[in-house]
Protein backbone atom coordinates (compact mmCIF):
# COMPACT_ATOMS: atom_id res chain seq x y z
CA UNK A 1 0.00 0.00 0.00
CA UNK A 2 1.00 3.96 -0.88
CA UNK A 3 2.10 5.85 2.29
CA UNK A 4 0.94 8.90 2.62
CA UNK A 5 3.07 10.97 3.10
CA UNK A 6 2.56 14.79 2.32
CA UNK A 7 5.93 15.67 0.27
CA UNK A 8 5.30 18.99 0.56
CA UNK A 9 5.14 19.23 4.33
CA UNK A 10 7.39 15.97 5.45
CA UNK A 11 11.14 16.76 6.48
CA UNK A 12 14.07 14.96 4.51
CA UNK A 13 14.32 12.16 7.16
CA UNK A 14 11.07 11.33 6.00
CA UNK A 15 11.82 11.47 2.83
CA UNK A 16 14.68 9.25 3.29
CA UNK A 17 13.16 6.95 5.20
CA UNK A 18 9.47 6.49 2.64
CA UNK A 19 12.03 6.34 -0.34
CA UNK A 20 13.60 2.83 1.70
CA UNK A 21 10.53 1.30 2.09
CA UNK A 22 9.45 1.73 -1.27
CA UNK A 23 12.71 0.64 -2.73
CA UNK A 24 12.29 -3.04 -0.22
CA UNK A 25 9.16 -3.43 -1.54
CA UNK A 26 10.69 -2.77 -5.35
CA UNK A 27 13.41 -5.56 -4.11
CA UNK A 28 10.48 -7.76 -3.30
CA UNK A 29 8.83 -7.94 -6.30
CA UNK A 30 11.83 -8.33 -8.22
CA UNK A 31 13.07 -11.22 -6.00
CA UNK A 32 9.52 -12.86 -6.34
CA UNK A 33 9.72 -12.15 -10.45
CA UNK A 34 13.34 -13.98 -10.74
CA UNK A 35 12.33 -16.78 -8.91
CA UNK A 36 8.90 -16.78 -10.84
CA UNK A 37 10.89 -17.03 -14.28
CA UNK A 38 13.61 -19.20 -13.07
CA UNK A 39 10.93 -22.10 -11.99
CA UNK A 40 9.26 -21.37 -15.78
CA UNK A 41 12.62 -21.78 -17.21
CA UNK A 42 13.89 -25.02 -15.06
CA UNK A 43 10.19 -26.52 -16.02
CA UNK A 44 10.58 -25.56 -19.25
CA UNK A 45 13.87 -27.27 -19.62
CA UNK A 46 12.27 -30.77 -18.14
CA UNK A 47 9.52 -30.88 -20.59
CA UNK A 48 11.96 -30.52 -23.25
CA UNK A 49 14.02 -32.72 -22.39
CA UNK A 50 11.79 -35.67 -22.18
CA UNK A 51 9.65 -35.06 -25.37
CA UNK A 52 6.56 -33.48 -23.17
CA UNK A 53 4.17 -30.93 -22.45
CA UNK A 54 2.66 -29.48 -19.82
CA UNK A 55 -0.93 -30.55 -20.69
CA UNK A 56 0.52 -34.19 -20.73
CA UNK A 57 1.97 -34.04 -16.93
CA UNK A 58 -0.83 -31.76 -15.57
CA UNK A 59 -3.48 -33.36 -17.55
CA UNK A 60 -6.45 -32.86 -15.00
CA UNK A 61 -5.94 -28.99 -14.85
CA UNK A 62 -6.13 -28.85 -18.44
CA UNK A 63 -9.03 -30.49 -19.35
CA UNK A 64 -11.28 -29.37 -22.01
CA UNK A 65 -14.71 -28.37 -21.30
CA UNK A 66 -17.20 -30.35 -23.31
CA UNK A 67 -18.43 -28.46 -26.44
CA UNK A 68 -21.80 -29.40 -27.28
CA UNK A 69 -21.97 -31.51 -30.37
CA UNK A 70 -25.42 -29.70 -31.73
CA UNK A 71 -26.03 -30.92 -34.79
CA UNK A 72 -27.81 -29.33 -37.45
CA UNK A 73 -31.22 -30.31 -36.33
CA UNK A 74 -32.58 -29.54 -33.01
CA UNK A 75 -33.85 -31.52 -30.79
CA UNK A 76 -37.27 -30.68 -31.53
CA UNK A 77 -36.99 -32.02 -35.54
CA UNK A 78 -35.34 -35.36 -33.77
CA UNK A 79 -37.43 -38.38 -34.65
CA UNK A 80 -35.85 -40.10 -31.48
CA UNK A 81 -37.39 -37.49 -29.14
CA UNK A 82 -41.03 -37.79 -30.45
CA UNK A 83 -43.67 -39.80 -28.88
CA UNK A 84 -46.88 -38.69 -29.50
CA UNK A 85 -48.12 -37.72 -33.62
CA UNK A 86 -50.94 -36.88 -35.62
CA UNK A 87 -52.82 -39.69 -36.87
CA UNK A 88 -53.74 -37.79 -39.47
CA UNK A 89 -50.37 -36.46 -40.62
CA UNK A 90 -47.91 -38.34 -39.15
CA UNK A 91 -45.49 -35.36 -39.92
CA UNK A 92 -46.99 -33.71 -36.95
CA UNK A 93 -45.28 -35.09 -33.86
CA UNK A 94 -45.00 -34.27 -29.84
CA UNK A 95 -42.65 -34.55 -28.04
CA UNK A 96 -43.34 -36.86 -24.40
CA UNK A 97 -41.61 -33.94 -22.58
CA UNK A 98 -43.17 -31.68 -19.87
CA UNK A 99 -47.11 -31.50 -20.59
CA UNK A 100 -49.63 -32.69 -23.29
CA UNK A 101 -50.07 -29.83 -25.17
CA UNK A 102 -54.07 -28.78 -25.80
CA UNK A 103 -53.56 -29.96 -29.26
CA UNK A 104 -52.23 -33.32 -28.31
CA UNK A 105 -54.75 -33.93 -25.96
CA UNK A 106 -57.61 -32.98 -28.52
CA UNK A 107 -55.74 -35.60 -30.74
CA UNK A 108 -55.97 -38.18 -27.82
CA UNK A 109 -59.77 -37.70 -27.05
CA UNK A 110 -60.26 -37.63 -30.52
CA UNK A 111 -58.47 -40.94 -31.61
CA UNK A 112 -57.60 -42.80 -28.21
CA UNK A 113 -53.79 -42.59 -27.04
CA UNK A 114 -53.19 -45.72 -28.80
CA UNK A 115 -53.82 -44.69 -32.33
CA UNK A 116 -51.43 -41.28 -31.40
CA UNK A 117 -48.18 -42.79 -29.77
CA UNK A 118 -45.27 -43.91 -31.71
CA UNK A 119 -44.70 -47.29 -30.23
CA UNK A 120 -40.99 -47.59 -31.45
CA UNK A 121 -40.13 -45.28 -29.60
CA UNK A 122 -41.52 -46.68 -26.45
Amino acid sequence: MVGRLDLRSANDTDVDKEIERLQKEKDKRAEKNASTIAVKQQIEELLNDNNLKLEQVFSDKFKKKSTSTKSSTSRKDDPSTHRWRNPNDHNETFHGIGAKSKRLQELIAEHGEEACKILENW
